[in-house]
């Protein structure tokens, strides 16, 4: 597919983020239940014992190869031709699809196909980064809820626990991997890189033998890598708009500028999220 529709996928913003689908990352559960257990979903960030972090549209953009940069997810067809497919890709969906996956397959991803079919750059970094945010703080509250409950009975535990996470916390794992030294594994890095995603690096790589992840995870305040991107790895060049040393930059006071940005984007916060 790639000879015939490469220039499209270059056009559309998605070419890195579709060659990084050849990888194959082993999931790690203790890891990514380990960061659940610190994520506020009031800022959207963990909280360590030793500061915040989270995941950024930078994460997003390097690892899987998505765009910043283009229209909103919910751009709308510019022409009949293509509301016609929609339309028909609606109707066609319980045809195509099997019947435990019909309700899995949401029809709103049928116009974001249709426009990056046509080669129209959408913003796709910050649709999955809201939807990874989601997901961690429906992880987090069902957390919360199974650790408070006072029903221990295991059956009525299975059922407040019993939710649907459909964003790529694979992600989570490798900003993970990339930032907490002592929970990366030691093999990562050894495989040819193909595209822009970083997510390579972590291809068929298995989790760290550590067993404690949590008590790993809080005693990385001296280890942790704040700038991961900015360092060089095998397969990989570092971007061109990162320099190699970090610099201070004397900026003049943009407070009411960046309060007047804050009430728009409030404004239209609900268009992403």
């Amino acid at each position: 597919m790639e000879s015939v529709h490469h220039s499209v996928w270059k056009a559309a913003g998605v070419y890195d983020a579709i060659k990084g689908l050849v990888y194959n990352v082993h999931t790690d559960k203790h890891l990514i239940f380990g960061l659940a257990e610190r994520w506020c979903c009031d800022t959207s960030t963990f909280v360590f014992p030793w500061g915040e972090a989270t995941v950024t549209l930078e994460d997003i953009m390097i690892l899987g190869g998505f765009s910043v940069l283009g229209g909103p997810v919910w751009f709308p067809l510019q022409s009949p031709e293509l509301v016609e497919i929609e339309q028909n890709l609606e109707k066609a969906r319980i045809f195509a699809f099997p019947v435990e996956q019909y309700d899995k397959i949401s029809t709103h991803v049928f116009r974001v196909a249709s426009n990056l079919a046509r080669g129209k750059r959408l913003a796709l970094a910050p649709a999955v980064l809201s939807s990874i945010y989601r997901d961690l703080s429906l992880l987090r509250e069902a957390m919360t809820i199974s650790t408070s409950s006072k029903n221990k009975d295991d059956r009525n535990r299975f059922q407040i626990l019993g939710f649907c996470l459909s964003s790529p916390l694979l992600f989570i794992q490798a900003w993970a991997w990339e930032r907490l030294v002592v929970l990366r594994p030691k093999q990562a890095g050894n495989y040819n890189m193909v595209g822009g995603a970083r997510i390579g690096r972590w291809h068929d790589v298995k989790r760290s033998g550590v067993i404690n992840v949590r008590a790993a995870i809080d005693s990385s305040a001296e280890t942790f890598q704040w700038r991961p991107y900015a360092l060089s790895v095998e397969g990989s060049s570092v971007p061109k708009f990162y320099k190699e040393t970090e610099e201070w930059e004397i900026v003049e006071n943009f407070g009411p500028r960046i309060r007047v940005l804050y009430s728009m984007l409030a404004g239209v916060g609900s268009c992403w999220f």
